[in-house]
């Protein structure tokens, strides 16, 4: 899929109502949000995004105690003439509170943009700052994928392409056989996911599900963790590269499951 080839840096580095996304470095930028629909509407949420950060940086309100000293900075000295009232002396300070102390120009600057350098570091901080990657154990992905089935649906309806189209390096080298069709997806958690299709249309169901988010996924590195297993349908999971692999026959159960996964211990 076009998203998981583009750096979440690119799309972040363009500012809102700007040219940014002209620039001749972002062109591939620019070709894989005219073709990749997820893509664009990812984009449009960060854009969106930052529109609203810094609209409420605009807002901020000024402290009562710093507007009252900028009041204050902006009344005349009251000795000089009334056709001078609009000059403001530059050589005399301005009182902070009345008959204690006072205040220079320099150090007022310094507590205005102070007071406009402290949210922005807040949001910045907010937005930058490393994150714990949230853990999913093996339950609650198995919890999610009925929603997961029913979003994808069955090939040859909306959105499958052809194999021949499928992205390099989706499949997994434990899978044994080849892909028949494929469709992305997003999943209710903002994670991305490529739905590969395995099984012709001749034998009964089996899909690959390939999701990455920013997640730890809790199932082993190599395959396979059996998430669920009956007589009409079985389910094995693993991770690897931050990236979650699910295989889910429609018949065979776990039998069926070693059939189109190379050898490897359950976990």
């Amino acid at each position: 899929m076009a998203s998981d080839r583009v750096p979440r840096e690119q799309l972040d580095a363009c500012r809102p109502d700007s040219a940014d996304l002209e620039l001749p470095e972002l062109a591939a930028l620019r070709e894989s949000l005219a073709h990749d629909a997820d893509l664009a509407e990812q984009f449009d949420r960060i854009l969106q995004f930052d529109r609203r950060i810094a609209a409420a940086l605009r807002d901020v309100p000024v402290p009562p105690l710093l507007a009252a000293q900028i009041t204050a900075r902006l009344q005349p000295p009251p000795d000089l003439p009334a056709d001078q009232a609009a000059v403001v002396c530059p050589s005399r300070p301005s009182p902070v509170w009345p008959g204690k102390r006072w205040v220079t120009r320099r150090q007022l600057m310094k507590w205005l943009a102070a007071a406009a350098v402290v949210p922005l570091a807040g949001w910045l901080g907010w937005r930058w700052w490393p994150r714990a990657a949230r853990p999913v154990p093996a339950h609650e992905i198995a919890a999610n994928l009925d929603t997961w089935l029913k979003m994808v649906g069955t090939p040859p309806g909306s959105g499958w392409k052809s194999p021949e189209s499928l992205p390099p390096g989706v499949v997994p080298p434990a899978i044994r056989t080849l892909p028949q069709a494929w469709r992305p997806f997003r999943t209710r958690q903002g994670w991305s996911g490529i739905a590969v299709e395995l099984a012709p249309p001749t034998e009964p169901r089996a899909i690959l599900l390939v999701v990455q988010g920013s997640a730890r996924f809790e199932v082993p590195a190599r395959p396979y963790a059996l998430l669920s297993t009956s007589m009409e349908r079985a389910a094995a999971a693993w991770a690897t590269q931050g990236r979650l692999f699910v295989l889910v026959v429609e018949q065979g159960g776990k039998p069926r499951l070693d059939q189109l996964i190379r050898p490897s211990p359950l976990a």
